[in-house]
């Protein structure tokens, strides 16, 4: 369990690695075993869990407050005064910002402690957005591995995009909404990724 003052832990992993999950239960505890006062981010554009809230696949539901996509520095100004008044902040679905989203996290993790979670790579098999630049800011990198559903025995690291239940083989757009119906998590050696 991440407990620093300030700092930054990231939990990372494919689609279906209880990511959100983690986050939820970290700011759980954190508020109430420690105390601390918790507010927790996620992209305006992430509509799967709902607006203004995370949500685990599990069940675990936390209140949150939406950000723009693009950070920019306004966005960056208002969301550092708007945490002046909280020790723990967290962010969801990482993966989705855009801009300047690790001049936040700096901006952040020397006064704060900040738990982010977000996907490690897209379907290509490819480091998702700034995940790899915040990954490479953290103190703390958790990474979390579903058990692959092809093979069943290894762990996964892969969110494999599914159409009709094959994997996609085209590349396409990068984010693509979606849940059971569109990605499963895979290991390396069942995973296909797209060529064309």
């Amino acid at each position: 369990m991440f407990i620093e003052e300030v700092g930054l832990k990231v939990i990372t992993g494919p689609m279906f690695s209880e990511k959100s999950g983690e986050l939820i239960h970290s700011l759980n505890i954190a508020e109430a075993y420690e105390g601390k006062k918790v507010i927790v981010f996620k992209p305006d554009s992430e509509t799967r869990d709902g607006k203004c809230r995370v949500i685990s696949r599990t069940g675990l539901v936390r209140p949150a407050v939406e950000l723009p996509e693009m950070i920019t520095d306004e966005v960056i100004e208002r969301t550092i005064k708007l945490c002046e008044d909280y020790d723990v902040i967290g962010f969801d679905e990482t993966q989705f910002f855009k801009g300047k989203i690790v001049e936040l996290m700096q901006a952040l993790i020397f006064t704060k402690r900040v738990i982010v979670s977000g996907l490690n790579m897209d379907y290509e098999g490819i480091p998702f957005g700034k995940m790899g630049d915040i990954i490479a800011l953290a103190d703390e990198i958790e990474h979390r591995y579903p058990v692959c559903a092809c093979c069943k025995k290894r762990r996964a690291n892969f969110s494999q995009r599914l159409s009709n239940g094959k994997p996609v083989t085209v590349k396409g757009q990068t984010i693509q909404q979606g849940d059971k119906e569109s990605y499963e998590p895979r290991c390396r050696v069942c995973f296909v990724p797209p060529t064309e």
